[in-house]
């Protein structure tokens, strides 16, 4: 896997995902430290990607330290997962994920919009994530996204719409 790009701020966790990688956005908490319940302080989400994160093979297989790194971060933190991920547009894929994620405890709250990137080709990937939160926050029954972070291989800050993940 090359090394990810991880959306909050000025944090580097080498064993997050068995990845060398770096957050960069808005403020994500240490994983060591215990945190208030996401109920006490808002909501967490942690938008993700699955090539080059948790699946660095050619067989499409999700890999085990990987998810279990995952699931580390979800517990320790309280964050949910938004599939960010192009696997997300596909039915059979989500689905898997949706059922595989749930297997190992994780909330899966959400997918991102659709920007239309393999159409126009354009990277779009930070503005589906604006979008995502924005619809996420105009909501008046949920909670109100306090941070996030975006595990991804892919250099988001780089993309369209990446100044706002700074």
């Amino acid at each position: 896997c090359t090394e990810a790009a991880l959306l909050s701020h000025d944090h580097t966790v080498s064993w997050l995902l068995g990845n060398s990688t770096t957050f960069v956005g808005g403020p994500m908490p240490d994983v060591e430290t215990p945190q208030p319940s996401p109920e006490a302080s808002g909501l967490r989400v942690l938008f993700l990607d699955v090539d080059g994160v948790i699946c660095c093979n050619q067989n499409g297989a999700l890999e085990t330290d990987k998810l279990q790194n995952l699931v580390r971060v979800a517990k320790e933190t309280g964050c949910k997962i938004c599939l960010s991920s192009n696997w997300r547009l596909y039915d059979d894929l989500r689905e898997y994920l949706y059922q595989q994620l749930a297997l190992l405890g994780i909330e899966c709250i959400g997918t991102t919009p659709d920007a239309g990137e393999a159409n126009h080709g354009e990277p779009m990937r930070p503005c589906e994530i604006g979008a995502w939160i924005k619809f996420w926050n105009q909501g008046t029954t949920r909670p109100k996204i306090q941070t996030f972070v975006a595990v991804d291989d892919r250099p988001l800050t780089q993309e369209n719409g990446g100044a706002f993940l700074r």
